[in-house]
Formats: structure tokens, C-alpha cells, sequence
């Protein structure tokens, strides 16, 4: 696709200095999903890949990709293996840097990444992977019950804390358990506990469907 836009940040705003500018870009968004279903899947693909070339001054690109697999290995239980990779240009203004952190519940949010506050990161180089862990349980004489799991899962990451600084990265390690509950009304519910070398303690939690 190709986008123009007429872009302003006022003054003030954080990170951000008093910005107005044009920015035609062209863009590649493409999405393959064989999952089973989006709230707690066991078994299936779901990757992403993103990609951005923008004409501004000065020009830059943005890159990203993710890959997620999922793999019954017994009745209720579910292994997750995941991936992401993201590159922007060092020329990339602040507001088109990658951010992460939170649990992702909402398709605008950062990368997710255990034990780490949404937003908290704001990098142009990233690389991290994950293993996760969960066991399903049911009722089918409870009619309002969909799914109920319980999970746990691991991630590490690489990224560049400081963008003006190449070759500046540091190493995060997360992980967390979790509890989740697919009712038809209100919808996907989840509970997240959370730690890494970042964060002692973090929780998440979400209710309800994403748009």
C-alpha cells in the first residue's frame, strides 16, 4: 500500500520535539493464521511480517516480524514456541521507534514481553524468543464456559535501550503463570503474574475482546 500523511506533534509532548512534516510512505502488511481460535489456541500458526519505507526527511525503514507456533502434545496440554525481530533506521524519529513491553492484550499495544511495563522500552533493534506451557480444563455441562487453562512462560530478549547509540543492547529474561477463562459473556478474561531482570513483580490483566 502507499499512505501520505500530514503529520504534527505539539510542543512538549514527551520525547518529542514541535514537529510538522509530510510522510508519504509505502507499506507491506501481510498476516497468515491457521490457529484453531485466537483466545487460547492449541494448535496452529499465527506470523506477522511489517515492513515500511518512508520518504520523509530524513528516509528511513521499518521492519518487524513475528512467528508463533502451536503444538498439542497431549489431550490439554499446549506448547507455544515464539519469535519477533524488529529494525528501524537510526535516522527514524522517536514516534516510529519500536516499543515494548505489557502483555499485548490489545492489538495497538508494544510488544509483549513478561515482567516489563508497557512502553517501557523504546528501541530501533530488537530480537527475543519464548516458550510457553499451558493446561486446558473444562466443564461441558457448564454451558457458559468455553475454556479454562492454566499456563507458565518464558522469554528472552536482546534490544538497544539507547537509539542514538549503536551497539548499545542489553539482555531481558521474563516469566510468569497464568490464569485464563474464555466465558460467552463478557468474553476472554486473563490474569498474568509476572517477573524479570527488570521488574520483581508485575501483574496483568485483561477482560474482553480486542478490535
Amino acid at each position: 500500500g502507499y499512505q501520505f500523511e500530514r503529520l504534527h506533534v505539539r510542543k512538549g509532548a514527551p520525547l518529542f520535539a514541535d514537529v510538522s512534516e509530510n510522510v508519504p510512505n509505502v507499506w507491506f502488511d501481510w498476516t497468515l493464521d491457521t490457529r484453531n481460535k485466537p483466545f487460547l489456541p492449541d494448535q496452529g500458526l499465527f506470523m506477522r511480517l511489517r515492513a515500511k519505507r518512508v520518504f520523509a526527511m530524513p528516509d528511513y525503514y521499518h521492519l518487524f516480524g513475528t512467528l508463533s507456533q502451536f503444538v498439542r502434545v497431549r489431550d490439554n496440554w499446549t506448547v507455544g514456541l515464539n519469535g519477533t525481530w524488529g529494525y528501524v533506521s537510526a535516522a527514524a524519529p522517536a514516534y516510529d521507534h519500536l516499543y515494548v513491553g505489557g502483555a499485548e492484550h490489545f492489538g495497538v499495544a508494544a510488544v509483549a514481553f513478561p515482567g516489563v511495563s508497557r512502553d517501557a522500552l523504546r528501541v530501533t533493534r530488537m530480537a527475543s524468543g519464548g516458550i510457553m506451557v499451558r493446561k486446558r480444563f473444562r466443564d461441558p455441562s457448564v454451558e457458559a464456559l468455553r475454556d479454562l487453562a492454566v499456563g507458565a512462560f518464558y522469554r528472552a530478549g536482546i534490544f538497544n535501550r539507547a537509539p542514538s547509540l549503536v551497539g548499545v543492547d542489553e539482555w531481558i529474561h521474563g516469566l510468569g503463570v497464568g490464569m485464563y477463562l474464555d466465558r460467552r459473556f463478557p468474553g476472554p478474561m486473563r490474569l498474568e503474574v509476572t517477573g524479570s531482570n527488570r521488574n520483581t513483580l508485575l501483574i496483568y490483566g485483561a477482560v474482553g475482546y480486542a478490535f
